[in-house]
């Protein structure tokens, strides 16, 4: 699987010339599984459609794109696709949404480009801890004890950096074990292999 995690998506020309390369089709030829949480809040719900009309501005075919939310249940054929794109918001409702629609055990056989924003950047890695951390961090409302992320790779990122999140990024490198790269929404990590990436 390949792997490119955003901040805010496919935000600039950077990333949509990575995105372009690491999926060696034309746009008009690829199928995207596009992912999603079921939800009211008016901000997620605007950031899903930024998300797809990022996907549709470099010429992916409407009709190519499936639309799923996590109440959907999960089956392999859903996976017969070129991208996987899973979306932001709350990272803990995501994740535990993503299991229990068996959107987690399905994606770890996909061989195609999984891209993340935000939330769906950060469940892609050892651990969703760094989700909860900080002003700005997402509340654990439902109580998920279990913070494993997919583990594709062993970066944790933490996207949306501003300036003022600096001393919070170097608190909570202090106490883990594995990477924390922090990333603007201007940025991607383009992983290269499970530990080995870089920021573009």
């Amino acid at each position: 699987m390949k792997l490119l995690l955003t901040s805010g998506g496919i935000t600039n020309n950077k990333i949509s010339n990575a995105f372009l390369k690491l999926v060696d089709k034309k746009p008009n030829e690829l199928r995207v599984l596009f992912t999603h949480i079921l939800t009211t809040n008016k901000e997620e719900v605007y950031y899903i459609n930024e998300s797809k009309k990022q996907l549709l501005n470099l010429g992916i075919k409407e009709e190519n794109i499936r639309v799923l939310n996590y109440n959907h249940h999960f089956v392999r054929e859903d996976f017969n696709v070129n991208v996987v794109y899973a979306c932001g918001g709350n990272t803990f409702d995501i994740l535990d949404a993503m299991r229990r629609s068996g959107f987690t055990r399905l994606i770890k056989s996909f061989k195609g480009l999984y891209i993340g924003v935000s939330a769906g950047s950060i469940i892609a890695g050892p651990s969703i801890r760094i989700a909860g951390w900080g002003s700005e961090g997402d509340k654990n409302n439902i109580k998920l004890r279990n913070l494993k992320g997919l583990k594709f790779t062993k970066v944790a990122v933490h996207p949306h950096y501003k300036e003022e999140h600096e001393s919070e990024v170097n608190a909570f490198k202090k106490i883990v074990k594995y990477p924390v790269i922090a990333i603007t929404d201007e940025q991607a990590i383009l992983v290269i292999s499970y530990d080995k990436y870089e920021v573009i």
